[in-house]
């Protein structure tokens, strides 16, 4: 910014002095003593820079209780004023590891909140993934969660994007009843759905894509769609149409009508 004002203040003491070139060299010579002193001392008499290309602005640690963790998903806000960060972290009996999501202040690292899903069952949890509402108030993540007597489901979250608040879970357990993993989710231009992909074991017990779309709001299922022979490991959703790609093994790739 200074730079911007920097250029400013010369040219205006360059005008200065050119309107009062012919007139008297004494004023012409002040001017261009002015022009020099504002090239010399920036706004307040402190530099500015800005931080170049490839620059470390901050680094931050999340250790959860203590006993370690790992992050696996990155999202930003759409304001670009706070990243949601989400994946692992040792629970405090140090005998499972559930869900940390972890929303920072974009600007400072500085920490706005942390919080952790814990599965019905007494296995380890795992969240894969994150993703943003457009208009900024909701923070999605999904994954695999250890169920009751199911073997690991898909477990999606929604949670407040200013407090951390939770605002939903839903589970999917497959046709299976074994492991089913989300791997990706995104939203809808509009915000009203969140579509979650990844790979679900089926009655014949092999694994197939298996795509849920839910209410954004509320968390309700809306329509669950399986492609046999396959595991879905990422999940797009476009901006115009609201069409949702699904892509994973044998690099097979799908549209479904959003």
């Amino acid at each position: 910014m200074h730079r911007y004002l920097t250029r400013a203040c010369v040219a205006a003491a360059a005008g200065v002095a050119l309107s009062t070139m012919g007139v008297t060299g004494a004023s012409a010579s002040g001017a261009a003593s002015r022009a020099q002193q504002a090239m010399q001392m920036p706004l307040g008499g402190r530099v500015h820079a800005a931080a170049s290309p490839g620059t470390r602005l901050w680094v931050k640690r999340y250790n959860g209780s203590g006993f370690g963790a790992r992050a696996l998903s990155v999202a930003a806000s759409p304001t670009g004023n706070t990243v949601f960060v989400t994946g692992e972290s040792t629970n405090q009996a140090q005998t499972a590891l559930d869900y940390a999501t972890v929303a920072y202040n974009a600007t400072t690292g500085t920490q706005v909140w942390a919080k952790n899903y814990i599965s019905p069952g007494t296995g380890s949890d795992q969240a894969n993934a994150v993703a943003v509402s457009p208009d900024g108030k909701t923070v999605f993540v999904t994954g695999e969660s250890t169920g009751t007597t199911s073997g690991y489901d898909y477990a999606t979250v929604a949670y407040n994007a200013t407090t951390g608040t939770q605002l939903w879970a839903k589970r999917y357990n497959g046709p299976g009843n074994s492991t089913d993993d989300a791997t990706s989710l995104g939203v809808s231009p509009t915000g009203s759905t969140v579509y979650v992909t990844g790979y679900s074991v089926g009655s014949t017990h092999s694994y197939a894509y298996a795509t849920i779309a839910y209410n954004a709001a509320t968390g309700t299922q809306q329509w669950v769609q399986r492609y046999p022979n396959g595991q879905a490991y990422s999940l797009a959703v476009s901006p115009t149409t609201g069409t949702v790609f699904v892509t994973g093994t044998g690099a097979t790739t799908i549209a479904y009508s959003g």
